[in-house]
């Protein structure tokens, strides 16, 4: 975890960059930015980042790829902020057991997804 304060404006950046550019609510995107987001320690900045990353991902949820859906799982738990984000896990879980085909999943994919609920 990052506990340098020169990274904690990244959060800021992050969160700013989630407010003002809707090409930034892509699931590769936002999944990566609440992997990168997960490391650093809980705080105001960590929240406010995975906060704004939640309904986005909700709302764009069936446009991820599997890996997508499974880095954004992990990332969350990580954090220890799964509990924080029920509609989200609700929003993946539906969205994994909805797929017509498991092909966009990878073996590792569905079992950090598993692992984490």
């Amino acid at each position: 975890m990052q506990r340098d304060a020169r990274f904690h404006r990244l959060l800021e950046v992050i969160a700013q960059g989630l407010r003002d550019d809707p090409s930034w609510h892509t699931g590769r995107r936002l999944s990566n930015l609440a992997h990168s987001a997960s490391r650093f320690e809980i705080g105001a900045g960590l929240r406010n980042v995975l906060d704004r990353i939640a309904p986005l991902a909700r709302q764009h949820i069936s446009e991820f790829p599997g890996q997508s859906i499974s880095t954004i799982v992990v990332a969350y738990t990580d954090a220890g902020l799964a509990d924080d984000a029920p509609t989200l896990f609700s929003a993946c879980a539906a969205e994994v057991a909805g797929r017509r085909s498991y092909d966009d999943f990878k073996a590792q994919e569905l079992s950090n997804i598993a692992h984490r609920y």
